[in-house]
């Protein structure tokens, strides 16, 4: 999938880069520079801004984030020129999948108290990503965003660019006809620094006994990509609607008309 060539490394952001170069069932390939998919933008600096919006070509922004999440990390100021089309998959705050302005210690504790187990959790988390309506509803207006642009590249986002955002990829590559195994490596791809900074703020935490050995367990888990999570999505959808491109039919509503015209902008 040409990993180091899809990476795009911004400072201030993590976890961005382009879904370009990936192939598709028909041997086709998802065109460089059209549609990327990033971590949160709002501390993206002055210098990695330029680069952005003339390397990367970047002139829409989707953000995927609740209202929260733009009030309390807005969008970097050196972006503030680029059209931004904000668009909540998730309406509350979820521990580790949303970023408030809570700190990363007290939302650990806060889900050590929720009684779930790491698995739990995250498998309701993305279950409610894709059975809700209203995200299905968001998903397909991200869909009639990429359909209506014309020129230069946009960019999805979410807080980590693994889970709203993770999903999203999965969508889209599906309706470009990427192969499922090929979506499931892309999950895979995760942004190492942060998550060497979660395991960081586990091991100090454990180190001042804020938590237990348990704990310090459970949130390992819990900081670093699990296939688990997107297989128990997909196996919902497959449930639910047969495939993927069902889903992307029945629950988000992409025509067949969409899906060509999709192939036809986004593939080479």
């Amino acid at each position: 999938m040409q990993e180091n060539v899809r990476q795009v490394n911004l400072k201030g952001c993590k976890n961005t880069r382009d879904l370009g170069g990936v192939a598709t069932m028909d041997g086709k390939t998802v065109a460089f520079g059209k549609i990327f998919r990033s971590g949160a933008l709002r501390k993206l600096t002055k210098k990695s801004s330029k680069k952005f919006k003339r390397n990367c070509g970047i002139t829409t922004l989707i953000d995927l984030r609740t209202f929260g999440e733009r009030e309390h990390h807005p969008v970097s100021k050196y972006l503030s020129d680029v059209p931004l089309v904000h668009i909540p998959i998730i309406k509350n705050a979820l521990i580790g999948i949303t970023d408030d302005n809570v700190s990363g210690a007290k939302k650990m504790k806060a889900l050590f108290q929720s009684g779930m187990s790491e698995q739990e959790y995250m498998y309701q988390t993305y279950f409610e990503i894709v059975s809700d309506v209203e995200a299905q509803k968001g998903f397909k207006k991200m869909f009639d965003v990429l359909l209506e642009k014309e020129e230069g590249a946009s960019v999805y986002f979410c807080s980590h660019g693994r889970d709203r955002t993770g999903i999203a990829t999965m969508l889209i590559y599906t309706a470009l006809g990427v192969d499922e195994e090929t979506i499931l490596q892309d999950y895979l791809i995760d942004a190492s620094k942060e998550t060497k900074r979660m395991l960081l703020l586990i091991k100090v935490l454990r180190a001042v006994r804020f938590i237990d050995k348990s704990q310090a367990e459970f949130s390992r888990d819990f900081a670093q990509p699990s296939l688990k999570r997107l297989l128990h999505a997909t196996t919902w959808i497959k449930e639910n609607y047969g495939t993927i491109m069902n889903y992307l039919h029945q629950a988000i509503g992409l025509t067949e008309d969409d899906v060509a015209k999709l192939k036809q902008k986004y593939l080479v």
